[in-house]
């Protein structure tokens, strides 16, 4: 099978051994940009948002190791660095911020892709399974101005098709999707699922206290 998205994501995710102490910050980033580029590739205009959101909070933690890989921290590191506002109340850093923006909407492409993907058969078309996955995720944390733009975005959501073809890095429609393609989309998916929830767990957890702005 062709080099795709997918794996090169899993050999990132794969380092995580549930210590966010070892689990670098590199890894976590790069597999990020994995998925922006999943995005971008298949070119669906409702995902703009959740690109751009990728986009923005990968660019912010990498100023942490300015592109200088030997710079190997620990996402621990983040997760327990000490900002406090006038008051001397714990608020959110700035790489805390852009690790908390990037959980919300990992949480919802992992719910997107396992309704998409996995549970196929449970929805009624790809804006059912885009819906719910947004009502489960991202919608909690959204106003009602931004809920209404991300729901009329959800009626063009990619279907299994589409999904693989920007996994293999195809545009929408220009891949013959087989059998086997969706076959291997849906074990990988399936992988990356089980590997990714437990990682944004964590990260959600080490970023649970009451936020205040700086």
């Amino acid at each position: 099978m062709e080099k795709n998205i997918a794996a090169d994501i899993l050999e990132l995710w794969d380092k995580y051994d549930g210590s966010m102490e070892k689990y670098d910050i590199v890894s976590c980033v790069k597999g990020c940009y994995l998925i922006h580029e999943f995005f971008v590739t298949l070119g669906v205009p409702a995902m703009h948002p959740v690109a751009n959101t990728i986009k923005t909070s990968c660019d912010s933690l990498e100023k942490i190791y300015e592109g200088d890989e030997t710079k190997m921290i620990g996402v621990q590191s983040i997760l327990e660095e000490v900002a406090k506002d006038r008051k001397g109340k714990r608020v959110m850093t700035q790489y805390q911020k852009a690790a908390l923006a990037l959980v919300h909407v990992m949480e919802f492409i992992l719910t997107f892709l396992k309704n998409s993907v996995l549970e196929e058969g449970k929805f009624d078309s790809p804006k059912a399974a885009g819906r719910a996955a947004y009502a489960d995720t991202l919608s909690k944390h959204h106003n009602w101005a931004v809920k209404k733009i991300y729901n009329a975005g959800m009626a063009a959501c990619p279907n299994l098709n589409s999904i693989c073809c920007g996994l293999f890095r195809h545009k929408k429609g220009t891949m013959d999707v087989t059998e086997a393609h969706k076959a291997y989309v849906k074990e990988h998916i399936a992988i990356c699922i089980g590997k990714g929830e437990p990682l944004l767990a964590t990260l959600a957890s080490g970023l649970d206290f009451e936020v205040k702005e700086e």
